[in-house]
């Protein structure tokens, strides 16, 4: 089990990429519990170490995870790509 999870690097429906002091041996399953803040949404999944490397980066597939906390992530993720584009919008500059 991964208490301190650390910084999620990169997220999607299917798994994560966590940073994180602990080295996880790869297979080893971990149950992952986040906080996706700006949609007030909390999610618990547990996933299977793909793979790890020598600074403390985990690829986490997850093998448990409800359809409402993968459906969370869907929406924050949309969330996201919107709130991106929208600021990357705002920064072109007229022709």
């Amino acid at each position: 089990m991964v208490r301190d999870v650390g910084d999620v690097i990169d997220l999607s429906e299917h798994g994560a990429c966590i940073r994180n002091s602990a080295l996880l041996a790869p297979r080893s399953l971990v149950t992952l519990s986040l906080d996706l803040m700006e949609s007030k949404a909390f999610i618990s999944a547990t996933g299977e170490v793909i793979w790890s490397d020598s600074v403390g980066k985990h690829g986490i597939h997850f093998s448990d995870i409800s359809e409402e906390s993968r459906q969370r992530i869907k929406q924050w993720l949309f969330a996201n790509a919107i709130s991106v584009g929208i600021n990357q919008g705002r920064n072109i500059s007229p022709l």
